[in-house]
């Protein structure tokens, strides 16, 4: 046989893993019960249908396979254990719910890099109560390290993990950049705002092209929410307003690339957000990569990627960030 017709061995997740041995004489007898009170079916009703690593986590995506299920999906519920298990029955792992609502994404965070974790999805229609049984678990990795911020920076200080920072001085404004160009363009990051200091116009949090010393974020090249909830792109202040930053705050930027310099950028700060074309005047990091692998059969593709340093700007001491 030619290595070219050799058929494509299906993912196990769509390959039916029932294994039955009963004794002819109890044919008839299960029969009826079985066809009066179930069915039946080849696979679960919704299935994991792509993973992508993200700085300290993935991205998990699903669908419904939609000849399985009676009833309209409305609700699905994604599950993660440490470790990696291609079976719901092991009682070795411990799965906990991550994510449960009407989604068909989400990012699980706070994961260690390079180490595997194993992901299953379950759902239910708008009248029913319990839940269907649970697709084949994937297991996945991300490669990619955890947001971090700069530790260079003696006028914050920053936790073990680098992920939250604190204004220590109030000597002056000081910009506080990412540890490296980590943000990538394409993805969303989110900064929490666990407390805040004396308020100030020029304090806030953005995103920038480089990492230069400066004492505002005002500048071109960034682009910067501040703490009044005014948002300025390349150091021009928008018309447009999103609430002002306080403690616990929760401000997500996102990005898209549409052309060589120029990004499409939404900022979103409570239950508002903004969208704006920001034009750059000078090229931007770019990273090489090839496809990388995060699991058994699955992997993200990144050809180039546009990275930015992500940025917060303070005065007074005692305002604390945390970055996912």
């Amino acid at each position: 046989m030619a290595l070219s017709s050799i058929p494509e061995v299906p993912d196990v997740s769509v390959v039916a893993c029932i294994s039955v041995d009963i004794p002819n004489s109890l044919k008839d007898h299960l029969v009826l019960p079985i066809s009066s009170h179930g069915k039946v079916i080849s696979r679960a009703p919704v299935q994991i249908t792509e993973i992508e690593e993200r700085p300290g986590g993935v991205l998990v995506r699903w669908g419904e396979i939609e000849e399985e299920h009676d009833q309209e999906v409305s609700e699905f519920k994604l599950q993660f254990c440490s470790g990696s298990t291609r079976s719901n029955d092991d009682k070795k792992f411990t799965w906990a719910t991550v994510c449960e609502g009407q989604y068909t994404g989400f990012v699980v965070r706070h994961l260690q890099v390079r180490k595997p974790y194993s992901f299953r999805l379950c759902c239910r229609g708008e009248e029913e109560k319990k839940w269907s049984r649970c697709s084949v678990p994937v297991v996945a990795m991300t490669s990619i390290p955890h947001y971090q911020w700069s530790d260079a920076n003696d006028s914050y200080m920053t936790n073990s993990e680098g992920t939250t920072a604190t204004k220590v001085t109030a000597e002056s404004h000081q910009v506080l950049y990412s540890k490296g160009a980590a943000y990538s363009c394409g993805h969303s990051i989110v900064f929490k705002v666990v407390e805040t200091g004396s308020i100030h116009e020029d304090d806030g949090i953005g995103l920038c092209i480089s990492n230069e010393i400066q004492n505002t974020l005002k500048i071109p090249g960034s682009l910067f929410l501040s703490s009044t909830g005014a948002v300025y792109v390349n150091g021009e202040k928008m018309k447009t307003r999103l609430p002002a930053i306080s403690a616990n705050s929760v401000i997500m930027f996102e990005t898209e690339q549409i052309e060589h310099k120029k990004i499409r950028a939404t900022i979103e700060s409570g239950e508002k957000s903004v969208t704006f074309d920001w034009k750059l005047e000078r090229e931007l990091i770019e990273n090489q990569f090839t496809d990388r692998s995060v699991g058994f059969g699955m992997s993200v593709q990144n050809s180039k990627t546009t990275n930015l340093y992500f940025a917060m700007c303070v005065l007074c001491e005692n305002w604390k960030v945390s970055i996912e």
